[in-house]
């Protein structure tokens, strides 16, 4: 019998809560459906997935080897779920370009099929695993580890880790050093105070001498 679920509500949160601690800008944007889209301070897009189990769950339009899925549409994808299945307590968070996350899936499903299963040929669903289970399509926990997001900090504070922070080219620097890096630090913080999104706040800089 399965344990019961962990609320999809503190899963989004966990997540939120991450992505602001590793110095993000985040909003959630009306798209007029269920999907969780977010834009990030600089424009980008981020596709938030929750779930219970140590699996994403993904599926193509169709049952080609190409096909586009059901996780792309965003600049990246955005997964929590908690680190024991199904159970309260603490909470792994992932950000992985999109890119990097369907060409997996895509790789992953291709290894399948390369078994020879059962099946009766419309394989549209692809789904990964984040536990180890000795297959080409499992044991993303550690494929992915350098885009995890950490949540184990007091008060579930979470912060970027410098390995992720070098795969992450639009994170924000934490010790602003450069003119640019001020004014982009400035911009994410009024737009925190404020709720404009990043992208609408304009700071001029002028020098007198």
């Amino acid at each position: 019998m399965k344990a019961p679920k962990v609320n999809s509500d503190d899963l989004r949160n966990a997540a939120i809560s991450a992505m602001k601690a590793a110095g993000h800008s985040i909003q959630r944007k009306d798209t007029g459906t269920r999907s969780m889209i977010y834009e990030l301070e600089n424009g980008k897009t981020v596709r938030l997935r929750t779930t219970n189990d140590p699996v994403l769950v993904v599926v193509a339009k169709t049952s080609d080897l190409d096909s586009p899925l059901n996780i792309e549409g965003t600049d990246y994808l955005l997964i929590a779920m908690p680190e024991v299945p199904r159970t309260p307590g603490d909470i792994l968070v992932y950000l992985v370009p999109t890119a990097r996350a369907s060409e997996d899936v895509k790789n992953s499903h291709k290894s399948w099929l390369e078994t020879n299963p059962q099946t009766k040929g419309d394989n549209r669903t692809r789904n990964i695993w984040f536990n180890e289970k000795g297959t080409p399509w499992s044991g993303y926990h550690e494929k992915w580890s350098e885009y995890k997001l950490s949540l184990k900090e007091a008060n579930s504070a979470s912060t970027l880790s410098n390995q992720a922070l070098e795969h992450h080219p639009n994170s924000i620097s934490v010790s602003p050093k450069t003119v640019a890096e001020i004014i982009e630090h400035a911009t994410r913080e009024i737009s925190e105070a404020t709720g404009f999104p990043y992208s609408k706040i304009k700071i001029e800089l002028r020098i007198e001498s």
